[in-house]
């Protein structure tokens, strides 16, 4: 969290006129050059005070905004960039499974399932935080979007590939039970069909997501949830 605090407190100014619009500027910061004209003055650390039509008023736009704003910038993009680690890696172990046949219902399927929802709903709350980052650079207008922007877009790419998988397994296990799951006399029971010898085996539904071994095969199975 950002906390800002605001502090109030004695100030001391004092300006010697050298000539034209030139002056020198005396504060507690230390002296700096500023330069008056009909329309506002403009100092040499970055400040500038525009004049109104209004007798006294002025608005001023300090240098001290815009490091704050970098500020908030750089702590809000350190926690994108760790998160966007933290997440591009997982990405990356995802990959082992490329080229592997994930068949349902099998352990390895419920783990690869599981990684890809951690990996998508952490991906996310991290598409937020580009978000965040990107309305502070907007805010206080550092030009920084851009780039931003672009690793936001690829990031985007490569978590919605993972949805795309996780979508083709999602449907091929609902496919399962329309092709290979079948009820029994008793409805304590159902028949499944292991995907590797394609034998079926009656299992109690009871025994919901433990693991056996196919009593043909011993291809290690797990008792399916059944579908709402």
């Amino acid at each position: 969290m950002v906390e800002i605090y605001n502090y109030m407190g004695w100030r001391f100014f004092r300006r010697t006129k050298l000539f034209g619009g030139l002056g020198i500027n005396w504060s507690q910061s230390g002296p700096s050059l500023s330069v008056r004209t009909p329309f506002g003055s403009v100092n040499s650390r970055g400040g500038l005070s525009l004049r109104t039509i209004i007798p006294g008023l002025s608005y001023r736009i300090t240098q001290s905004s815009r490091a704050e704003g970098m500020r908030l910038y750089k702590e809000a993009l350190d926690g994108v960039q760790q998160d966007l680690v933290s997440v591009t890696g997982r990405m990356e172990e995802l990959k082992r499974f490329n080229g592997v046949n994930i068949q349902y219902p099998t352990p390895k399927y419920e783990a690869v399932l599981a990684e890809m929802e951690g990996v998508l709903a952490d991906g996310q709350t991290l598409l937020s935080y580009f978000d965040i980052v990107n309305d502070i650079s907007r805010q206080y207008n550092l030009g920084l979007i851009r780039k931003l922007l672009y690793c936001k877009k690829e990031f985007e790419k490569s978590l919605t590939e993972i949805r795309r998988c996780y979508s083709i397994l999602t449907d091929g296990r609902v496919e399962y039970f329309k092709t290979c799951v079948s009820s029994t006399d008793n409805p304590d029971y159902i028949k499944i069909m292991c995907p590797e010898c394609e034998n079926y085996i009656e299992i109690n539904t009871s025994a919901k997501a433990q693991h056996f071994d196919c009593p043909h095969c011993r291809t290690l199975l797990c008792v399916p949830g059944l579908p709402k």
